[in-house]
C-alpha cells in the first residue's frame, strides 16, 4: 500500500481500537494507559518499521514519486529524516483517529465517532482513482505488480499484523473486569443548603 493508504488505514486504525477499548477506557477512567499503548504497540513496532522499509526499499511506488526520481530517493542523507517523518506520521494519524473517536463516544456521538473510518476510506479511494496504475504497478521494477513485488508481501504483512493486533485485543485487552472502584470517602464536613 503506498502512504496514503497506509495512512488511512492507520487512522482506521486508531477509530477501531477506541471503540474495541470504550468500555475498558469508561471503567477505568483512563486513556493514556493500556487502551494508548496498545493501540501504538503493533504501530511502532511493526507497522512503522514496515512503512519504513517500504520507503526505502520501493519509495517511488510508496510516495506516488514525489521527493523521488525514478523509484529512488536522490541524497542517501535524507532517508532516516524520510524514514522518522513517515513514523512519527503514522504514529500522529493513529492517535488522532483514536482520540477523535473517544471525543465522540464520550460525547455519546456515535455517528460521528465513525468519522475516521469514512475520511479514510474516501483517502483510499481518491489515491486508487487518482493514481490507478502506479499504486498496482511498482515503478522501478520493470512493470511488476504489486502482488509480484516485495512490496505487496510487506503491504500484507502490515494487514496482518494490524488483523492479529485487533483479534488479540478483542479476546485479551478489552474484556476487562472492574473489581470495584475505589472511592474517596464523603465529606463528614455539613454543607448548608443554599450553598
Amino acid at each position: 500500500m503506498t502512504l496514503p493508504i497506509f495512512l488511512a488505514l492507520h487512522l482506521a486504525w486508531g477509530a477501531l481500537m477506541a471503540h474495541l477499548l470504550m468500555p475498558r477506557m469508561r471503567a477505568e477512567g483512563v486513556v493514556l494507559g493500556v487502551p494508548l499503548l496498545y493501540t501504538l504497540a503493533p504501530v511502532g513496532m511493526v507497522t512503522a518499521p514496515l512503512g519504513a522499509v517500504l520507503l526505502r526499499y520501493a519509495g517511488g511506488w510508496y510516495v506516488h514519486g514525489a521527493v523521488t526520481g525514478n523509484g529512488s530517493i536522490a541524497y542517501e542523507r535524507f532517508h532516516l529524516g524520510l524514514l522518522v517523518l513517515s513514523g512519527v506520521l503514522t504514529a500522529l494519524v493513529t492517535v488522532g483517529g483514536m482520540f477523535f473517536a473517544i471525543a465522540m463516544l464520550s460525547r455519546d456521538r456515535p455517528h460521528l465517532a465513525r468519522a475516521p473510518y469514512y475520511v479514510a476510506a474516501f483517502a483510499a479511494l481518491l489515491t486508487v482513482v487518482l493514481d490507478a496504475v502506479d499504486v498496482v504497478i511498482v515503478p522501478g521494477s520493470g512493470g511488476k505488480w504489486l502482488f509480484w513485488h516485495p512490496a505487496g508481501l510487506v503491504s500484507l504483512a502490515v494487514l496482518v499484523v494490524l488483523g492479529a493486533a485487533w483479534r488479540f485485543g478483542k479476546l485479551r485487552v478489552a474484556p476487562f473486569e472492574v473489581q470495584g472502584l475505589s472511592r474517596p470517602p464523603k465529606s463528614i464536613v455539613v454543607m448548608p443548603a443554599d450553598l
